[in-house]
């Protein structure tokens, strides 16, 4: 690792450099303060002369975090750099994986990616996917359907979360020779395991998939 991201990481606490490892490869643009998606889309509204704001305060946000002791965070980071060291030695770049499966809306492979990434402590495990996305859904959604309410019908209002916060938690495989089937407690569990577009839905909200052609072609046509 460059010694600059070294020496830039020096200091943080574990889950902040745990947050920071899947983007390794990114790392020196971003110290070199090329901006990431979520700012680059908040600094173009802003130019634009357009009302901004976060579905999220930062003290939210850290609060996640450290939900988890030093001693879940530190064992959360050991388990991160031992995963981008098989995948190292497989060849692979799990933040392409993840941009490629969000570009073509593969849920099943973004939550699969997410799998490995949070842990092989069953425990730790649910309450990383809880404190990350669950709870956190919960709250983006009341937060943006108070927005439509304040904002009118006739308004268009845009929000940007990561991709993890789209789809619900995946149904265990089952039916397959050695594979338990799900009891009823987990699948009670799971059904309460939602992403955003299911929560919008079950507010009655019409949720579509853009595809990224059409949204490519409309540009081009001053759309």
């Amino acid at each position: 690792v460059d010694p600059l991201i070294t020496a830039s990481l020096s200091g943080m606490k574990p889950w902040a450099v745990n947050a920071m490892v899947p983007m390794a490869e990114y790392l020196p643009d971003l110290i070199l303060g090329k901006a990431p998606l979520d700012k680059a889309l908040y600094r173009r509204a802003q130019k634009e002369g357009k009302a901004v704001g976060g579905l999220e305060t930062v003290e939210e946000q850290i609060a996640v975090f450290e939900a988890f002791t030093q001693a879940e965070q530190v064992q959360m980071l050991r388990e991160s750099l031992d995963l981008l060291d098989r995948y190292e030695a497989e060849g692979r770049k799990p933040m392409q994986e993840t941009v490629t499966a969000w570009l073509s809306g593969d849920e099943a492979r973004l939550m699969a990616l997410l799998d490995d990434g949070v842990g092989t402590d069953p425990g730790l495990r649910e309450r990383a996917e809880a404190e990350l996305l669950w709870k956190r859904n919960v709250r983006f959604v009341d937060r943006i359907v108070k927005r439509f309410a304040a904002d009118g019908p006739k308004a268009t209002t845009f929000f940007a979360s990561g991709a993890l916060h789209m789809p619900d938690a995946p149904a265990p495989k089952t039916g397959q020779q050695g594979t338990p089937a799900e009891t009823p407690e987990a699948k009670a569990a799971r059904a309460k395991k939602l992403g955003i577009v299911t929560l919008l839905r079950q507010r009655g909200y019409v949720v579509e998939r853009v595809e990224a052609a059409a949204v490519s072609a409309g540009a081009g046509q001053g759309g």
